[in-house]
């Protein structure tokens, strides 16, 4: 669990850009976090493994204090960072020495680091590419590749901050099957952060934040269902949740877990089918 207790943040001579948040990511949980720019997202998201200190208040990770010099090693093995440019990420020749990085710096057996290298690059769909350079992979393909470097560290948390920005819609697919198939399959925790509202959609929970402060933690229909929040925020809700909004409104879908296009158009389908019976 990473944990945030009364924490405050302000970069040396600024302004306070974090003003007591509390909140607490559970292993296994999809967390989305939004907010206008400026909020305090990025700053939040460099807390949570030691890249930055609270000015104020406490941010724990599985129990250990990340302002605690003897747990930061432990903590950053546990939280895994995959920010928007991958390219800043990348430090092997060839796609296989850069997943093998952070376990040959945790001085792991060779055989130990092979097997992490190998279940790395197979979640996240780069079998066959070991030998090739990271330069010459798609976008998507580096992401990924990002996302397999941090993983053959076996976190129990993978923080994405902005991941999705620099790609384009094929690439952003590809990475949020994968941040699904690591929270679905692996229990790890995901916390993401977005300017796209739809990535929101495979979310447990949503957390905003507005001006450095939580303005909205809970369920994400109901943030949703917040069009003055949204407002507030800046925020377009996506084409498809205003979709779903107008069809519940007029009584063709009831309420649904997860609105994909997929489900709508089954739960409308089904909804004529039924009319066409009892017609």
């Amino acid at each position: 669990m990473i944990e945030f207790s009364g924490v405050h943040y302000a970069y040396p001579g600024g302004e306070p850009l974090l003003k007591g948040i509390s909140l607490r990511i559970a292993d296994g949980e999809h967390v989305g976090l939004v907010g206008s720019n400026g909020s305090g997202k990025s700053t939040l998201a460099k807390l949570t493994n030691g890249l930055l200190l609270p000015t104020q208040g406490k941010v724990f990770v599985d129990g250990l204090d990340t302002a605690s010099a003897h747990d930061l090693a432990a903590i950053r093995q546990r939280v895994g960072m995959v920010f928007q440019n991958p390219d800043n990420q990348i430090v092997g020749s060839i796609v296989e020495d850069d997943v093998a990085f952070g376990p040959e710096n945790l001085g792991l057996e060779t055989a130990e680091i092979q097997r992490r290298v190998e279940w790395a690059l197979s979640h996240t769909g780069l079998r066959g590419l070991e030998r090739r350079s990271p330069m010459a992979l798609s976008g998507g393909q580096k992401q990924r590749l990002a996302v397999a470097g941090v993983l053959a560290m076996q976190p129990s948390h993978i923080v994405l901050d902005e991941a999705t920005a620099m790609l384009d819609p094929d690439g952003r697919r590809e990475l949020l099957e994968v941040a699904r198939d690591l929270r679905r399959v692996h229990g790890i925790a995901v916390l993401q952060i977005t300017h796209l509202l739809e990535e929101l959609l495979a979310a447990d929970r949503v957390v905003a934040l507005d001006r450095g402060q939580v303005v909205f933690d809970g369920p994400r229909g109901q943030f949703f269902d917040d069009p003055k929040l949204l407002d507030r925020l800046g925020l377009e809700p996506p084409v498809l949740m205003t979709l779903y909004a107008e069809l519940k409104r007029y009584g063709l879908v009831g309420r649904l877990e997860t609105p994909t296009l997929e489900a709508l158009v089954s739960a409308v389908t089904a909804g004529a089918g039924l009319a066409g019976e009892g017609a």
